[in-house]
């Protein structure tokens, strides 16, 4: 199935974006709606150090048949991260959540700063700022590293 992912457009900068956080000591996650095949392809491709997302159903011979094995919605990506802050002693007030649409809102309004990226208005309305622009990399100038 990842295969099919080879060819995705993605935003520029993902790479240099989780360097820089990695080198002030923060890691990244991805909580996704869409499939967990897909997080886990780019958390290999990109280190998130955790990703998370609707699971495939699968047959007996670890086949896709189709079904949804488990749904992720915007509260799943809430307890997935604070699951991941309790597991590793973070207070979900040092969180930085970065995302796009209605599914990210309950995260925005628990992290302690938030930024809509290229999103849709119930995103901006929750987020602390909104950015629009093609490279992830810009939502540095935007952290406050304080």
């Amino acid at each position: 199935m990842v295969e099919k992912l080879a060819d995705i457009v993605c935003i520029d900068g993902i790479d240099s974006t989780l360097a820089a956080l990695r080198e002030r000591g923060i890691e990244s996650l991805l909580g996704t709606v869409t499939w967990s095949f897909a997080a886990e392809e780019f958390r290999h491709r990109h280190g998130f150090a955790a990703v998370s997302g609707t699971e495939v159903e699968l047959d007996s011979d670890g086949v896709p048949n189709g079904g949804v094995k488990r749904h992720f919605d915007e509260w799943d990506k809430l307890r997935f991260v604070e699951s991941y802050c309790e597991a590793n002693g973070i207070d979900l007030a040092e969180c930085i959540a970065v995302g796009d649409s209605r599914s990210d809102v309950p995260l925005f309004e628990a992290a302690g700063f938030s930024i809509a990226l290229n999103a849709t208005p119930q995103a901006r309305e929750a987020a602390s700022v909104a950015l629009d622009t093609e490279d992830l990399t810009d939502i540095l100038a935007l952290i406050p590293w304080g």
